[in-house]
């Protein structure tokens, strides 16, 4: 409790001094009326809330033992490397590092963070709808950094609707908590909202800093969660992080097949097809749609085939009708 009220406080500081904080940085998403359509600049420095619940929970972990990081050398390798990729996101956010170069350095990181903490590699995957494991064996440390990669990059392509990054991640966390009562998750629960309220009065974006921070810890906790038997199945977590993941791949293969750096941005993205036809309000709406029915579906099924499948589908259909409907209307 003592831990939680201090991260309360310092959250509730940093939301009174925000606007003085964001001119002080002057780290501001300004618009461009091509990818970037907001009517003014706003602060990009929405991921300083998580970062605070990173700092105070890891202190928390390091007084209060936890099966999520044991040991002070694997705690203390992932604060440090949850620091670096934040500070990576805020040097993007103020001068626009290359893909490449941020893609290069995320990938280097991350690695040194596998050979440090042995305890984060996925050393085997068991699906739901099968009973034999498949062990990576020489492939496992790379197949790790390949998965955290993967997840950050989905996860900071899906911020670009206000609430749904944010939303999202509030719902990853509530999972995880729910099926592990690890105290750990409620400090990022009890972060995320101060950043939705600034987020839904179109004060703050996550930023680079904010979305590949919360990508990052995501994709670790996942990690562990599975590691420690509290996700069982690999094919349960491909069923909530996939939403992102497809749009992703999706965007990964039209910008390669048009001959496009696939890590560029544009306003291909499923949010970006979203909101050309429905209001904010319904296109974070239809996201979640998708995202929960498959969730929803699971709970009544041990075989979790049918639910990613049915994530696949709906997804697809989705994107399908959004772009006929676009196609109809410039034939218009």
């Amino acid at each position: 409790m003592f831990f939680f009220l201090i991260l309360i406080f310092l959250n509730f500081v940093t939301f009174l001094s925000f606007s003085k904080l964001a001119k002080k940085l002057n780290i501001f998403d300004i618009p461009d009326k091509k990818r970037k359509l907001h009517n003014k600049p706003i602060a990009s420095i929405g991921g300083i809330f998580i970062l605070n619940a990173l700092i105070i929970s890891v202190i928390y972990i390091y007084v209060q033992t936890n099966p999520l990081f044991p040991g002070f050398k694997n705690l203390i390798s992932f604060l440090f490397t949850g620091l670096i990729i934040f500070f990576i996101g805020v040097i993007d956010d103020k001068f626009s590092v290359r893909p490449n170069i941020k893609l290069g350095i995320l990938f280097f990181i991350i690695l040194v963070l596998m050979l440090i903490n042995e305890n984060l590699i996925i050393k085997e995957l068991n699906f739901s709808f099968s009973n034999e494991k498949i062990y990576l064996e020489n492939f496992d440390v790379l197949f790790t950094v390949l998965c955290i990669l993967l997840f950050i990059n989905a996860f900071n392509m899906l911020d670009g609707i206000n609430l749904v990054a944010g939303i999202y991640s509030l719902l990853l966390f509530l999972f995880l908590y729910l099926i592990s009562n690890n105290e750990f998750y409620i400090f990022f629960l009890a972060s995320l909202p101060f950043f939705l309220v600034k987020n839904f009065k179109n004060k703050s974006f996550l930023g680079n800093s904010g979305s590949l921070l919360l990508g990052f810890i995501l994709a670790v906790s996942f990690i562990r969660s599975y590691q420690i038997s509290d996700v069982t199945y690999s094919d349960k977590i491909f069923l909530l992080m996939s939403i992102p993941g497809l749009d992703m791949l999706r965007l990964f293969v039209l910008r390669i097949i048009k001959g496009k750096n696939p890590f560029e941005a544009d306003r291909s993205h499923l949010h970006h097809l979203l909101l050309s036809k429905f209001s904010n309000f319904f296109a974070i709406l239809i996201f979640l749609v998708l995202f929960l029915i498959p969730i929803f579906v699971s709970y009544y099924t041990v075989n979790l085939l049918i639910p990613n499948i049915l994530s696949i589908f709906l997804y697809g259909s989705t994107i399908y009708f959004l772009t006929k409907l676009n196609e109809k209307n410039f034939k218009h």
